[in-house]
């Protein structure tokens, strides 16, 4: 009974957060109703947690997404979060439970978020260090690794490449048809039955696949590829975090959007990642031929896949080069700006 009354009072306060103004006049309304929801949130039980903390940071992050000067507020309640959910505690044991990872991707997202849609803002040298640094030192105490977080991208195109071997057809399978009243009912069930066979052939060739930088535990998340783009020029143009190691090759896809966003300013921050890395001769990693015998998985895929991986990163290599290219021809020419591979 007291977990309904916590989640009824929840979505009380998520409806006066919905409503109220976040001008200057009503900003001490707003923070005092972002505590209350801290400690509804804390009050609920891991296991019930997860849904209800995605709904409150998404409703922050809509309700300042035109207010960059809340931004700093957004990192407090975040900060505030996590030491009010100990989350990092938790994830100190050799396996993680479910519901608590959902809890921390949930948490890393938003301030992924928070840093992605103003990537101009969080990597400019004359900007607000301060804030790029506190929100750095928040996905920290998250409990998710750096070097997950930013081989996001590398695990994303390595997941596509394996499965398009294993199952090439990735057309929706539903049928968007109109047809007569009489056969509706028929339709959605044949719809449900290919949705439910797809689902389950999805869940069995997930289990096979091979865990190829470690991240498997973390699935595909929807994180900001452009605020993983700003952590990751954070690493590479600061010595704050010598800890972190960071190669050209996991960073390239972020270097390469940075290249192509229409904001000069960014082509230039996109120029000094690849500068950088290239400074500290920090060559990427090669695939060793003698792994593409190992086929413990299924014989055959991942050796094809892992050379498939292989070949797709000499191209994004190549991509990155050739990116760089067009960003110096736009700052020879200021008029010239790439609109082209706008990143979210």
């Amino acid at each position: 009974m007291e977990s309904e009354g916590l989640k009824h009072v929840f979505m009380e306060i998520l409806e006066l957060i919905r409503v109220e103004d976040v001008s200057s006049d009503g900003r001490s309304r707003f923070e005092h109703l972002l505590r209350a929801l801290q400690q509804v949130l804390a009050g609920l039980s891991d296991a019930k947690r997860g849904v209800f903390l995605d709904d409150a940071l998404a409703m922050v992050l809509r309700k300042t997404q035109e207010h960059n000067e809340l931004d700093d507020l957004v990192l407090t309640y975040v900060h505030g979060l996590i030491d009010a959910l100990a989350l990092s505690k938790n994830s100190q044991g050799a396996a993680i439970h479910d519901s608590v990872l959902r809890q921390q991707k949930s948490l890393v997202g938003c301030l992924l978020s928070v840093l992605g849609r103003n990537p101009t803002k969080f990597t400019q040298t004359e900007g607000d260090c301060v804030q790029i640094a506190r929100a750095v030192d928040a996905i920290d105490r998250c409990g998710v690794p750096f070097k997950h977080i930013l081989v996001t991208a590398r695990w994303k195109q390595f997941v596509h490449a394996w499965m398009a071997i294993v199952r090439p057809d990735t057309a929706d399978s539903t049928n968007n048809s109109s047809e007569e009243d009489d056969e509706a009912d028929d339709e959605r069930d044949e719809d449900e039955l290919a949705l439910d066979l797809r689902e389950q052939s999805t869940s069995m060739l997930w289990s096979a696949l091979p865990d190829r930088f470690g991240v498997k535990y973390l699935n595909n998340p929807s994180w900001s590829d452009a605020g993983i783009g700003v952590v990751a020029h954070w690493f590479v143009t600061s010595d704050a975090r010598a800890d972190v190691s960071v190669t050209l090759d996991v960073v390239s896809p972020y270097a390469e959007a940075f290249l192509h966003h229409a904001d000069m300013p960014l082509k230039l921050e996109g120029l000094r990642i690849v500068e950088k890395l290239l400074e500290k001769e920090m060559p990427p990693q090669q695939i060793s031929p003698l792994s593409f015998e190992d086929s413990d998985t299924i014989v055959g895929v991942d050796s094809y896949a892992q050379c498939t991986f292989l070949s797709d990163f000499l191209v994004w290599i190549f991509k990155v080069c050739r990116s760089v290219g067009k960003a110096l021809l736009s700052l020879a020419a200021p008029g010239r700006n790439d609109s082209h591979g706008h990143i979210s």
